[in-house]
């Protein structure tokens, strides 16, 4: 509860300083819609599109929806995100915030997750960060859960990119639902065409024992996604 009256708090705080923010709208099709490992979308295609406010404040402000199909009422998913950066690239960048999944049809599944995290460019080649999510109430289970990744970018000759991620799920969540936390990690490319991006990775749920169905499938899989940014408003000058 504490952690769903935060998250009004934290967005009416965010808001303001964003009344002219810069708008950038981002729309995707994906070939699934993996979350940690798991697939939302019973291993059949997703359509998803971000729009994300920012402005020269520490804030941003970010919805984020999904086409979902997990067995259930729902079959969109709607995330707002407020967060706030600070740090500089010689030493390091840091992040903080919170998010809020919703879902059409079945709000009783709704629930929130906090988030810290840092980053670092190491040279014009080579970027990465570890982030730690924590939420009192995963799934609306009311049991607990951490979740803690680590990400490392590779800037790669003409445009395209290498992605490397290796996380780990834990708490009284997973130790109810599955006896123990599990790990998940993905390996990407990525290439940019005209402002278009490409993306293909390997994506494994690890050692999340799969249920052998496509609902909240577990199976390793190849994701191809395609997206393009693009944004508006702003302050003038």
């Amino acid at each position: 509860m504490k952690l769903k009256l935060t998250a009004g708090a934290l967005a009416l705080a965010a808001m303001a300083p964003l009344a002219q923010a810069e708008v950038a709208v981002t729309p995707a099709v994906l070939s699934d819609y993996d979350f940690r490992g798991i697939s939302l979308s019973a291993r059949d295609p997703a359509v998803q599109l971000d729009v994300l406010f920012s402005n020269s404040s520490p804030f941003t402000f970010d919805l984020w929806a999904s086409t979902t199909d997990l067995g259930t009422k729902t079959d969109v998913e709607l995330d707002a995100t407020v967060a706030v950066s600070g740090g500089n690239d010689e030493i390091a960048n840091w992040t903080a915030g919170l998010t809020y999944y919703s879902y059409f049809n079945e709000s009783e599944f709704n629930y929130p997750e906090v988030f810290v995290g840092v980053s670092k460019s190491f040279n014009d080649t080579v970027s990465g960060g570890l982030k730690l999510w924590y939420s009192n109430d995963l799934n609306a289970s009311s049991e607990s859960a951490t979740y803690l990744e680590a990400n490392v970018h590779v800037n790669l000759p003409n445009n395209f990119g290498l992605d490397f991620h290796a996380a780990r799920s834990d708490g009284n969540y997973w130790d109810l639902v599955n006896g123990d936390g599990y790990t998940d990690f993905s390996l990407g490319l990525s290439y940019s065409w005209n402002d278009i991006n490409f993306g293909l990775k390997y994506v494994d749920g690890s050692d999340l024992p799969d249920a052998g169905e496509d609902i909240l499938s577990t199976e390793s899989k190849v994701v191809f996604s395609v997206s393009k940014t693009f944004s508006f408003g702003g302050k003038k000058d």
